[in-house]
């Protein structure tokens, strides 16, 4: 079977509550910026395609202003979250 793989997009799952860590993790600084920045760097130019899935405000604000694209949702399960980011990147 020959598969042809025109693109890799990636999903940054960004749902998670933090029960264990006390917070959001994304949004600890680490070197001066939150972490979720040093991802959203890091990713950069990688790929062609990137979408953050989150449930939290602030991380869709972060995306807002750098113009990345971001879907925020309600959903409970992290089921939900990766159906959300595949089904925008399959557009």
């Amino acid at each position: 079977m020959n598969v042809k793989y025109s693109t890799i997009a990636c999903i940054i799952l960004a749902s998670g509550v933090g029960r264990r860590f006390g917070a959001n993790k994304l949004l600890t600084a680490i070197d001066g910026a939150p972490m979720l920045q040093h991802i959203l760097d890091i990713s950069q130019g990688l790929f062609p395609k990137r979408i953050v899935v989150t449930r939290h405000t602030k991380v869709a604000e972060i995306c807002a202003q750098q113009q990345i694209p971001c879907l925020l949702h309600d959903k409970p399960y992290l089921s939900d979250t990766v159906h959300l980011g595949t089904s925008y990147i399959q557009q």
